[in-house]
């Protein structure tokens, strides 16, 4: 087992407060899915200990800046109504994006919007900078099929190619996106 970004204790501590604030009902899917608490608990050790888990780690730590804000921001999570909240911002926010497809990215109705997705973010994880964030998720709805899937057929296809687009442009940063073979 690999503990470079974060120790063992403080997975312990990340799977202690994640177990603490799960409802009896995502708790009692977790135990189907995994045979019991006691199973998935080693099965989150075994992964948050591993290359994959560890690279998560460490993208988290640059969203958040460094390591002491990430276990702050995990060990102390929103309650679940305040992130209903933002997820219906977030919504909102999504539809004006829509209604703003075919219009130059970098017009400031488009800029606006974007802005308003990004204060979302930072907001809802507690961050100090959503850029790195922001740009991660873009490149994560370009690249994976079936989260492009899932934006255009919520909010019009197309739509994950103009925000793709909208964020490299407000954030002014190039995206790296994979290309179809």
């Amino acid at each position: 087992m690999d503990f470079q970004v974060f120790s063992k204790a403080e997975i312990e501590e990340l799977y202690q407060t994640m177990v603490s604030h799960m409802t009896e009902e995502i708790k009692q899917a977790v135990e189907r899915e995994y045979g019991g608490m006691d199973e998935f608990h080693d099965h989150y050790i075994e992964y948050a200990s591993g290359e994959n888990g560890q690279k998560s780690y460490k993208k988290m730590i640059e969203w958040y800046g460094d390591k002491e804000s990430a276990l702050n921001a995990a060990n102390n999570p929103l309650d679940s109504q305040i992130i209903q909240s933002y997820e219906k911002l977030y919504d909102v926010v999504m539809k004006k994006l829509a209604e703003n497809i075919g219009k130059d990215v970098s017009s400031f109705e488009v800029k606006e919007v974007i802005g308003e997705c990004g204060f979302i973010f930072k907001q809802l994880y507690q961050l100090k900078d959503e850029k790195p964030l922001m740009l991660d998720m873009a490149a994560s709805y370009k690249n994976c099929e079936s989260m492009k899937t899932v934006l255009d057929e919520k909010y019009g296809i197309g739509i994950t190619d103009f925000f793709v687009k909208a964020l490299d442009e407000f954030y002014n940063n190039k995206i790296k996106i994979k290309t179809e073979k």
